[in-house]
């Protein structure tokens, strides 16, 4: 049984740039990549509807908070 949607997406070239960028990083295929985008979004909506914060640690040892708002983002 296939578990799996097909979509068709309109990106801009400035995302599918960043698709591309982020795949070669991991060496995933694109697919792979938006994927992993999703779940990344998903995990961060989750922290953000729960009124979690999420910190990240600068190499001198402090740490900042990772501000992230609803969308729509900003596009081109």
């Amino acid at each position: 049984m296939n578990d799996h949607t097909n979509i068709k997406a309109r990106l801009s070239k400035k995302d599918m740039s960043n698709l591309e960028r982020l795949a070669k990083a991991e060496d995933v295929n694109t697919t792979d990549a938006l994927r992993r985008a999703i779940t990344i979004a998903s995990f961060m909506l989750d922290i953000r509807l729960s009124s979690r914060k999420l910190l990240v640690e600068n190499t001198d040892g402090s740490s900042q908070e990772v501000l992230f708002g609803s969308p729509p983002f900003d596009r081109e």
